[in-house]
Formats: C-alpha cells, sequence, structure tokens
C-alpha cells in the first residue's frame, strides 16, 4: 500500500491498542477515534454501517487481520483507523484465530477504483508475517503509525 496514502488518510491519533475482547466493542473503539472527522457527515449512521456490514460477513480475513471496510454515503474522503490487541480479539474471523491487527477504512462512495486498490495494497502488505509481528510488538501507537507510513 502506498505510505502517501497511508500518511493522507492516518495519524498517530487514529491508532490504539485495542482494549475490548469482542468484536463489536473493538470496531466501536476503532470508529470513536474517526467518528469527529470533517469528512463523515453522519458518524451514527456509518457505525450503524459498519456493524451492519459485519453482521453480513466477518471482515476478519485470517492471519490475525481485520479490515472493516465500508462505502458510504456520509463519507467525503477516506478516513483510517487502526486497533492492535496484544492478546486477540475473538471475531469470527474465517480462520477461527483470534484477531490482533483490524485497520478500519470508511470510504466514499463513489471512490470505487481508489477503494478497492486501497483495500488489495492493504491486504497485500497485512500479509506478510514480519510486518504483523513488528506491529504486533511495537510498544506505542507512533511505532504502529511509523510502520504503515514509512
Amino acid at each position: 500500500m502506498s505510505k502517501k496514502v497511508m500518511k493522507k488518510y492516518l495519524s498517530v491519533e487514529k491508532v490504539k491498542f485495542i482494549e475490548s475482547d469482542d468484536k463489536k466493542s473493538a470496531l466501536k473503539e476503532l470508529w470513536e477515534l474517526i467518528k469527529d472527522e470533517e469528512s463523515i457527515t453522519d458518524s451514527k449512521k456509518l457505525l450503524n454501517d459498519i456493524l451492519s456490514r459485519e453482521k453480513i460477513m466477518s471482515t476478519g480475513i485470517g492471519a490475525g487481520i481485520a479490515v472493516p471496510h465500508i462505502k458510504s454515503e456520509v463519507v467525503k474522503d477516506f478516513v483510517i483507523s487502526i486497533g492492535v490487541s496484544k492478546k486477540g480479539i475473538d471475531y469470527d474471523a474465517i480462520d477461527k484465530k483470534k484477531v490482533h491487527i483490524i485497520v478500519m477504512i470508511a470510504a466514499p462512495a463513489h471512490k470505487h477504483d481508489e477503494y478497492l486498490k486501497l483495500l488489495a495494497k492493504l491486504v497485500l502488505r497485512l500479509k506478510n508475517s514480519e510486518f504483523r509481528n513488528k506491529i504486533i510488538h511495537s510498544s506505542n501507537n507512533n511505532e504502529i503509525y511509523e510502520l504503515f507510513t514509512k
């Protein structure tokens, strides 16, 4: 994934160590980091859309990774938040393993191509076990931010 893109849409303040043990609470923690962004016109609808999307199909893609993502008319520009759980979260992932890294992406409904490219590059990068280990073993959100943007 383009580091330039991550620098544009991610900030240190949108990265955190997740305290929740369950998927819904973890998603709400990540939503809390982005809900007041000026790119989001209706944050409550966005949260409902994210939770509804998750009920249809889990975004836990295996290898300890989840990428909750949504295209919505209430999002004017991309917004990204990242959560890391050292102990892991029961997330209903496809491999049934706990999730340690969650990258939430909210995208404008009309930016389909950019949305797909961002998702593809992000997942490709997260499939690298060395990269994932560095994220999970980070000691603060600055380190995680640097890993995604350097």
